[in-house]
């Protein structure tokens, strides 16, 4: 309840603003513009002296905005979309990479249809690196020690992705879903 009064006190007093400036926004810029040391011209948007132009704001238009978002924050915000649809249970695992390039996967294979792919390096020190069966100890992209990368994946194209570590013996966790 103590965001709603906030955000509605905000709108109010924005209107407020915009009321009392003529139909202006609240807000002005006012700066030069320069190319290396030499200006070359100025901008005054929005504000309140003679020199400046107004910001080209309807009233009507901006009050139906405020509707909106008021009618928005009163009925609750639903998310839609995602980018990454689980479908199906994860598959979690815990895998040894060495400097031999090795599928990823959380299993004993890997999940079919997946669209997402998590790999989380386990080691403080030695970096992992991931990309196409070629992917050595120099090439292909570095997850850092204890960090973790994520990848969306097209279920439909059910890609490998296989990784080498730069030094020695490093365990990751996989997460597929």
């Amino acid at each position: 309840m103590a965001f709603r009064d906030s955000i509605n006190d905000l709108m109010f007093r924005f209107y407020e603003r915009f009321k009392q400036n003529n139909n202006r926004l609240p807000v002005s810029v006012d700066a030069d513009i320069n190319v290396g040391d030499v200006q070359i011209g100025t901008v005054k948007q929005g504000g309140v002296d003679e020199g400046a132009e107004p910001w080209k704001v309807k009233a009507e238009e901006l009050e139906q905005k405020i509707d909106e978002l008021k009618q928005t924050i009163e009925s609750g915000v639903q998310l839609k979309g995602s980018k990454t649809r689980i479908s199906s249970e994860p598959v979690v695992g815990v895998r040894t990479v060495t400097s031999i390039a090795a599928e990823l996967h959380a299993g004993a294979i890997r999940k079919a249809g997946r669209s997402l792919l998590m790999v989380r390096n386990l080691d403080p020190a030695v970096r992992v690196r991931v990309g196409p069966s070629t992917v050595s100890d120099r090439t292909g992209f570095g997850i850092e020690p204890e960090a973790v990368l994520t990848l969306a994946i097209d279920p439909g194209s059910d890609v490998p992705i296989y990784a080498v570590s730069e030094a020695g013996a490093v365990q990751v966790e996989v997460l597929e879903a």
